[in-house]
């Protein structure tokens, strides 16, 4: 279970007998509750945290509410699903380009050792997989088991390797940046956008449909909300709160044929690129 939190503009005349409307949506296996308030500025949020109980750290929020920093309420933390469809993302632009990158060389920045998942998928399409880690015994366990049963070639460090002439990608789950990311041409891939420039090619927030049947568990005025804070750099989009909902689906309500999603969309820095761009131009080249 998890809670949307809405100040609703379009059916105030319908919905709003009292300050607050508390409604539960039951869809399948999709469950949650919507809490309406009538004006986000006359918010008791002691009450609705009260109402909200155990789910008052599985909230979305729509960008017309601000939640008091005295609130227990917390905004739902989506990173784990959008770790999921970075690396669905990941696994399509390699699985494309792999004829060109099967020499290559790829920098995975993972500093301690959270994400050996994403390792999983590199070494299938790299000749070189390169590791900077502050856990070194961990991942040069890896690097062993890896050898044996497959073969891979992985280097494990805990500096920044030297600038190498094949090196055709980072990888940081984190969203670490560092020194010989800065002011280069070499494509980047981190789930979610950073909070400063790094003047690089930064590919970031993938982002896949939902699935219509998923989307009937949505009430029509939710999706024409303008808004939701979680992510802000895609306001302009009136369905943008919908990988939020993806998360919450998938981590609350047992969904997990959400994680089989493949992103259709993600940014570029600052600009909205459809993945069939991205897999024929990452890695500047003509794979035909």
């Amino acid at each position: 279970m998890f809670t949307i939190i809405t100040s609703n503009h379009y059916s105030q005349k319908k919905l709003y007998l009292k300050n607050m409307k508390l409604d539960y949506v039951t869809c399948g296996d999709v469950k949650y509750c919507i809490v309406r308030i009538k004006k986000a500025e006359n918010v008791s949020w002691n009450v609705i945290e009260n109402l909200l109980g155990a789910t008052k750290e599985r909230v979305i929020v729509t960008n017309e509410i601000t939640l008091p920093s005295t609130t227990a309420i917390k905004q739902l933390d989506i990173i784990n699903y959008s770790h999921v469809t970075t690396m669905n993302a990941l696994q399509e632009i390699l699985s494309y380009n792999q004829k060109y990158i099967k020499n290559k060389t790829v920098t995975l920045i993972d500093i301690n050792c959270h994400y050996q998942n994403y390792a999983n998928i590199l070494v299938g399409f790299f000749g070189v997989v390169r590791i900077i880690t502050k856990k070194m015994q961990l991942y040069e366990d890896y690097k062993n088991t890896m050898y044996y049963e497959c073969g891979a070639n992985i280097l494990v460090s805990n500096k920044i390797f030297p600038s190498a002439s094949d090196n055709v990608l980072f990888v940081s789950p984190d969203g670490i940046i560092l020194s010989n990311m800065i002011n280069q041409t070499i494509p980047i891939i981190i789930p979610k956008k950073l909070g400063f420039d790094a003047h690089s090619y930064i590919y970031h927030s993938f982002r896949a449909e939902t699935p219509n049947e998923y989307l009937e568990a949505i009430p029509h005025d939710l999706l024409k909300l303008d808004s939701i804070q979680i992510d802000s750099e895609e306001k302009e989009n009136p369905q943008m709160f919908l990988h939020s909902y993806q998360a919450a689906i998938y981590q609350y309500c047992g969904i997990k044929a959400l994680g089989s999603l493949k992103p259709i969309y993600c940014y570029k820095n600052n600009n909205k690129i459809m993945m069939d761009t991205i897999k024929n131009n990452i890695f500047a080249i003509d794979i035909n």
